[in-house]
């Protein structure tokens, strides 16, 4: 039994990393996140953070958490992972322009059934050097080149007028 309560942890949090051997990320907090999801959150996961598939109770992943604010470490290679709402923690690291230099994994769907790559086109996240235009999505038939260029003539907000369409919440 741990002498620290979970507020003392989210204190602690705060002020850096917890340490290496720091094991209680799966404790539940009133919000539905864990303490893990908090560290995310505010880029306090301690270095050998692994637990990356880790849910909170609305299903949000601890990857996808970080990645709303922070890139992913440098050895983070867990890209498919499932979020609500976005696909694969990749589409949020797109949204949020946090997909670290050098990402190569531009046609990941998963559920989201449009590429890593159009939602990058979508929030003007791209890289200088990407070269995968022709990437296609079947259901929304456009390339990412579509969603580039929409974005370029003050049109953007293509996925999320499907978002709206479908009734999913985006964000």
């Amino acid at each position: 039994m741990s002498k620290y309560t979970v507020s003392d942890y989210i204190k602690l949090i705060k002020k850096g990393p917890l340490p290496d051997d720091f094991d209680l990320w799966e404790c539940h907090l009133e919000n539905g996140w864990r303490l893990a999801h908090h560290a995310a959150y505010h880029g306090k996961l301690s270095d050998n953070f692994d637990r990356w598939w880790l849910c909170s109770s609305h299903g949000y992943s601890v990857a996808g958490v970080l990645l709303i604010n922070h890139e992913p470490p440098a050895d983070f290679k867990d890209w498919n992972i499932p979020e609500p709402y976005e696909g694969t923690v990749a589409h949020v690291a797109a949204r949020f322009g946090t997909l670290p230099k050098g990402f190569n994994k531009w046609s990941i769907t998963g559920d989201a059934e449009y590429a890593v790559a159009h939602v990058a086109a979508e929030f003007g996240n791209l890289p200088e050097d990407f070269d995968q235009w022709h990437l296609f999505s079947i259901l929304h038939q456009c390339t990412v080149r579509d969603i580039y260029e929409m974005r370029a003539a003050g049109t953007a907000g293509y996925l999320q007028h499907i978002f709206h369409n479908k009734g999913v919440r985006n964000g």
